[in-house]
């Protein structure tokens, strides 16, 4: 386990409890605000295999409990569902496609689950609903609905002890139909930590378990030298980016993905005999000047 934040701590071995899970005890001294954390794997070699999980916090302000109990997921860094939280998607294609609520930071005793499902739809939310009185008993015609905050869908709740253990699955509710689509697929999940008086629980459950081939995207690869105008010499020129970026806003394109020429220009200029070249654009100049005329492209860079 690598923690970061006010923990301030590298590294920390957990210990094996059984076929899933690991367990390690931590103190943690008055006063601490946050935890930040995450997971990795070292082999004996000491090779280090990192998770894909980077968003895991714990809020400490303001919590009144003496005790936390967390339970992770490991998240495989090959799931397919992480592409969906870089920043392509987390800043462009799906930018405020869902309204976050914003959460106090801490929190009192009972439960707090969190799951992440990146390929909602607009108007629909994470539900859950399960056994017990506090879950609903099952109902899906008014389930508990989930709030959006960063990655995460979360929800609070106060199951007491007699209704454990608890069994629960998440589903899809659209909160303009006020319909309940569909639960998760595979089996129910299940969790038995009974609430203690001054204990917390938070569940991070890892993604809620559907379609992950439901997303539909196109985009366009041009490089510089394919570009051709009228107005050009023919091998494609910088100015011709601006009727790229003109042909961009028409069919909605939303990104313009740069690479390096990976060249000299004062070299590259002498090969082919161009010695006078006028007022450079510089990369920059050239983005500043897209963005005042089309302000809602954004520019990726790798």
């Amino acid at each position: 386990m690598a923690g970061i934040g006010e923990l301030d701590v590298k590294e920390l071995p957990l210990k094996y409890l059984n076929s899933e899970a690991w367990e390690l005890e931590l103190d943690i001294t008055q006063g601490q605000k946050n935890f930040q954390y995450s997971y990795f794997l070292k082999t004996a070699e000491g090779i280090i295999v990192n998770e894909g999980e980077t968003a895991r916090q714990v809020y400490l302000q303001n919590s009144n409990v003496a005790a936390i109990d967390i339970i992770d997921t490991w998240n495989h860094t090959g799931e397919y569902e992480n592409i969906f939280f870089t920043r392509p998607f987390s800043e462009v294609l799906f930018h405020k496609l869902h309204k976050e609520k914003k959460t106090k930071k801490g929190f009192e005793s009972g439960q707090l689950f969190r799951v992440k499902a990146p390929l909602l739809k607009k108007n629909e939310v994470i539900a859950i609903a399960g056994s017990g009185n506090e879950l609903g008993k099952w109902d899906t015609v008014n389930p508990l609905v989930l709030s959006k905050f960063g990655d995460w869908w979360y929800i609070n709740t106060n199951v007491p002890a007699s209704e454990f253990p608890l069994t629960y699955k998440y589903g899809v509710y659209n909160i303009a139909k006020n319909d309940f689509i569909k639960f998760e697929d595979g089996q129910n999940r299940f969790l038995n930590i009974k609430p203690i008086e001054g204990r917390a629980t938070i569940v991070h459950d890892g993604f809620v378990h559907l379609p992950n081939n439901t997303f539909r995207g196109a985009g366009v690869a041009i490089p510089v030298f394919g570009l051709r105008s009228k107005d050009g010499l023919g091998i494609g020129e910088f100015n011709d980016l601006k009727q790229l970026v003109d042909w961009a806003k028409t069919t909605g394109l939303k990104m313009i993905q740069w690479r390096n020429f990976n060249i000299d220009p004062d070299w590259y200029l002498g090969k082919i005999g161009v010695t006078d070249t006028g007022e450079c654009l510089g990369v920059k100049q050239l983005q500043e000047l897209i963005r005042d005329e089309f302000p809602q492209l954004k520019f990726g860079y790798f």
